[in-house]
Protein backbone atom coordinates (compact mmCIF):
# COMPACT_ATOMS: atom_id res chain seq x y z
CA UNK A 1 0.00 0.00 0.00
CA UNK A 2 0.71 3.73 -0.25
CA UNK A 3 2.72 4.63 2.69
CA UNK A 4 3.69 8.49 1.95
CA UNK A 5 1.80 11.65 2.21
CA UNK A 6 -0.44 12.69 -0.24
CA UNK A 7 0.74 16.55 -1.60
CA UNK A 8 0.14 16.83 -5.12
CA UNK A 9 -2.26 15.48 -7.87
CA UNK A 10 -0.54 12.76 -8.58
CA UNK A 11 -0.16 11.15 -5.01
CA UNK A 12 -4.25 12.42 -5.07
CA UNK A 13 -4.65 9.86 -8.37
CA UNK A 14 -2.43 6.85 -6.51
CA UNK A 15 -4.62 7.22 -3.28
CA UNK A 16 -7.88 6.98 -5.22
CA UNK A 17 -7.07 4.63 -7.39
CA UNK A 18 -5.87 2.41 -4.53
CA UNK A 19 -9.68 3.43 -2.53
CA UNK A 20 -11.83 2.59 -5.35
CA UNK A 21 -9.95 -1.06 -6.09
CA UNK A 22 -9.39 -2.23 -2.43
CA UNK A 23 -12.19 -0.24 -0.45
CA UNK A 24 -15.34 0.75 -3.10
CA UNK A 25 -18.70 0.15 -2.64
CA UNK A 26 -18.30 -3.93 -3.16
CA UNK A 27 -17.30 -4.09 0.77
CA UNK A 28 -21.29 -3.71 1.37
CA UNK A 29 -22.54 -6.00 -1.49
CA UNK A 30 -25.38 -8.45 0.57
CA UNK A 31 -25.11 -10.97 -2.41
CA UNK A 32 -21.40 -11.83 -2.13
CA UNK A 33 -19.95 -11.08 1.56
CA UNK A 34 -16.64 -9.50 1.10
CA UNK A 35 -13.89 -10.58 3.86
CA UNK A 36 -11.45 -8.42 5.40
CA UNK A 37 -9.55 -11.61 6.84
CA UNK A 38 -10.66 -15.20 6.97
CA UNK A 39 -7.42 -15.92 9.73
CA UNK A 40 -8.67 -17.41 12.66
CA UNK A 41 -11.81 -15.03 12.66
CA UNK A 42 -13.82 -13.87 9.88
CA UNK A 43 -13.23 -10.19 9.58
CA UNK A 44 -16.31 -8.64 7.70
CA UNK A 45 -18.72 -5.72 7.73
CA UNK A 46 -21.50 -6.63 9.06
CA UNK A 47 -24.21 -6.37 6.30
CA UNK A 48 -27.01 -8.03 7.60
CA UNK A 49 -26.94 -5.38 11.02
CA UNK A 50 -29.89 -3.67 11.30
CA UNK A 51 -29.70 -1.33 13.87
CA UNK A 52 -26.55 -0.11 16.15
CA UNK A 53 -27.13 -2.22 18.80
CA UNK A 54 -26.72 -5.44 16.50
CA UNK A 55 -23.08 -3.74 14.99
CA UNK A 56 -22.18 -3.20 18.37
CA UNK A 57 -23.28 -7.05 19.47
CA UNK A 58 -20.76 -8.04 16.07
CA UNK A 59 -17.97 -5.80 17.14
CA UNK A 60 -18.04 -7.23 20.83
CA UNK A 61 -17.48 -10.90 19.25
CA UNK A 62 -14.35 -9.59 17.57
CA UNK A 63 -10.95 -10.93 19.08
CA UNK A 64 -8.99 -8.79 21.46
CA UNK A 65 -5.96 -10.24 19.79
CA UNK A 66 -4.94 -10.91 16.57
CA UNK A 67 -2.03 -12.75 14.46
CA UNK A 68 -0.27 -10.87 12.05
Amino acid sequence: MYGGRVTDDWDRRVMLTYLNEYMGDFIFDKNQEFFFSRQLFDFRIPVEAENIEQTNNYIATIPIITVP
